[in-house]
């Protein structure tokens, strides 16, 4: 019984992490609206837990580093955090709040959450030693490396080799506790049961460690993080695992000591001449391009005075209506802004195309400061053209375009395009695609889209963007219609929605059928693309069953989604009912690699295939 309880939390637990750790930590934050908070006195025992294992494994230099940063308070709690955690500029560790929460009671479940929460901090405070100001930067790291190593280099380049130094310490690191366990006796007081389950739970814990370990090391190699492709010399640290693995005959001790001893060497190399570090700056500059402007502005926090520059080849200008109070330098004199017309860009979002040059802004501040970007375009008029910001926003590891407010003056065939941004990042001018105008017969979501088309859920002659993200509107512009629901134009409490809006009465109707109440009590969230689970809640509720999904032991409840290996990492929690009952009755299917991946924004071709399925499940159950 206790091997067979060992097998099935190794499975669901180890494999489920997967694409957690994949985004264990991040080495950059995003300026913008402040959420984290410093930890409670509960979550600070939580902590002190875990560091507390650190020391257990013979890391008390780490533990005490970790425990000077909680003393001098820069560990916060950030409950919106969609990665396990995060690392500012000037060394602080944020963690999402998942992490603090009461720790289990059991011991197996209380040992992984500890593990987690230790490897985590592990991972950050690596991180801390590479932030430019974290006052401990890392022999071999340039400050330039924590600018160039955000999200446009993630694109452009690959996943930045900040991140490839801190996985691979943490493999170390895990392996390293792995010897730690193997080492500790079993008390020789013990007998009987009380042996054997000792015995099983150290067997146990060295076992979730290894699969810990391996699950990063097969993580690097999936989202190409070691970028073995680009470099031919690189290879992936999972394949030089298993030539270990695969060498001889070797214990499981021999197995691991000679991995540590690959880690040691691969790390010592990271920073070499030519090197891997070397490598990654040098694409990135290829990548890049020369043409570019630059202002250097005196550091004076509050000035009011207004700057302009021109963007390269005088195709528009940043203008910056004075700096804010708390603008923060460093201990530069001077405010430092350079803009790039990046030569080779990420691509843009399925459904776009962009028709100007990309434009990536860099300063050296490490505080949000308000600007405006306007950009020319000369033989383009069109009303459906918009700036975007590349990477303002992540799902997972990937990045996208994030569409801001823009102000279009158009005079003839020549337009000022003028929007306004906090953060640097790319700044583009798209317009929506035209070159998709149909469905082909071959495509997997051809059936559900002809059933749609002719039962008049989608508008005729639609051009049916097949990797569009869908807004919540729009999808519940869908649903409604789908249901056959009367339209009604009542008022609704949120203040997003105008009567104007031609979604108001699909949303009215939604509201007053029950089927949302909005993102928020006064707020619906117009706009927002819809995730997955927020897409099977309004399928739940449309065919009348939001009752019982919630009415679902939790036995019963996780029965149904337990074996999926993302449910506790990309999944709400909230969420789990309404997917658990899609699941029982056979409208909600797992991707081929059993995940269900509910906080993935949806494409149009997935709403539409839901759509489908909903209006299926209806007509077979009214028969």
């Amino acid at each position: 019984m206790i091997k067979y309880k060992l097998v099935i939390r190794l499975i669901s637990f180890l494999i489920c992490f997967a694409m957690f750790l994949a985004i264990a930590g991040s080495s950059v934050i995003s300026a913008g609206t402040k959420t984290s908070v410093k930890p409670t006195v509960t979550e600070l025992d939580i902590i002190d837990e875990a560091v507390a294992f650190l020391d257990d494994m013979d890391m008390s230099d780490m533990a005490d580093n970790i425990r000077q940063w909680v003393k001098d308070k820069k560990i916060e709690i950030d409950p919106k955090l969609t990665a396990a955690g995060t690392t500012t500029a000037k060394g602080t560790i944020i963690i999402r709040k998942s992490f603090v929460t009461p720790l289990p009671q059991d011991k197996y479940d209380r040992f992984e959450r500890i593990i987690d929460l230790a490897t985590v901090l592990y991972h950050e405070k690596i991180h801390v030693h590479q932030a430019p100001l974290g006052g401990a930067l890392s022999a071999g790291v340039e400050l330039g490396d924590w600018s160039a190593s955000n999200d446009v280099m993630k694109e452009c380049v690959g996943p930045d080799p900040l991140e490839v130094d801190a996985f691979y310490k943490q493999v170390r690191a895990l392996l390293k506790w792995w010897q730690k366990i193997e080492a500790e006796p079993i008390p020789s007081s013990l007998s009987g049961n009380a042996k054997d389950e000792a015995e099983a739970f150290k067997e146990y814990k060295k076992s979730f460690i290894l699969g810990k370990a391996d699950t990063i090391m097969q993580i690097l190699k999936n989202l190409k993080y070691e970028k073995a492709e680009k470099f031919d010399d690189v290879e992936y640290l999972k394949d030089l695992f298993m030539v270990i693995v695969d060498s001889g005959n070797l214990s499981e001790a021999e197995i691991v000591q000679q991995l540590i001893d690959l880690l040691d060497s691969l790390i010592s190399k990271l920073f070499d001449k030519d090197g891997f570090y070397d490598k990654c700056r040098k694409k990135y500059a290829e990548k890049k391009g020369d043409k570019k402007t630059s202002m250097a502005i005196p550091a004076e926090p509050g000035s009011t005075i207004e700057y302009v520059l021109d963007l390269p080849e005088g195709n528009g200008y940043l203008s910056i209506a004075g700096l804010p109070a708390d603008l923060d330098v460093g201990e530069n004199e001077f405010f430092n802004i350079e803009v790039t017309e990046f030569m080779i860009p990420p691509e843009a979002d399925a459904g776009y195309a962009i028709i100007s040059p990309v434009y990536e802004i860099s300063w050296n501040s490490y505080s949000p400061v308000p600007f405006d970007i306007t950009i020319y375009m000369e033989d383009m008029a069109s009303p459906d053209m918009m700036i975007k910001a590349f990477a303002l926003t992540k799902t997972k590891e990937e990045s996208s375009w994030t569409n801001l407010e823009t102000t279009i003056i158009s005079e003839g065939d020549f337009s000022i395009l003028t929007a306004s941004s906090d953060t640097t990042t790319m700044f583009a001018v798209v317009v929506p695609a035209i070159s998709y105008l149909d469905m082909p017969p071959a495509h997997w979501a051809y059936d559900s889209t002809a059933r749609l088309k002719m039962e008049g859920v989608l508008d005729e002659g639609i051009v049916l963007y097949s990797e569009m993200e869908v807004s919540r509107e729009l999808f519940i512009k869908y649903l409604v219609r789908a249901l056959s629901l009367d339209l009604v134009t009542d008022s609704v409490p949120f203040t997003d929605v105008e009567e104007s809006d031609p979604y108001f009465p699909y949303i009215s109707t939604a509201y007053h059928n029950g089927l949302t109440t909005g993102v928020a009590a006064d707020s619906f969230g117009t706009g927002e693309i819809i995730p997955r689970e927020q897409s099977i809640t309004f399928l739940i509720r449309a065919i009348g069953m939001e009752e019982i999904a919630l009415a679902m032991d939790e036995d019963t409840m996780m029965g149904y989604i337990d074996s999926f290996f993302d449910i506790y990492t990309d999944c709400s929690e909230w969420a789990y009912p309404y997917l658990s009952q899609a699941v029982k009755i056979l409208m909600l299917e797992g991707y081929p690699d059993s995940t269900l991946r509910g906080k993935n924004l949806l494409s149009h071709t997935e709403v539409i295939a839901l759509i489908d399925r909903i209006m299926i499940h209806i007509i077979y159950n009214s028969r």
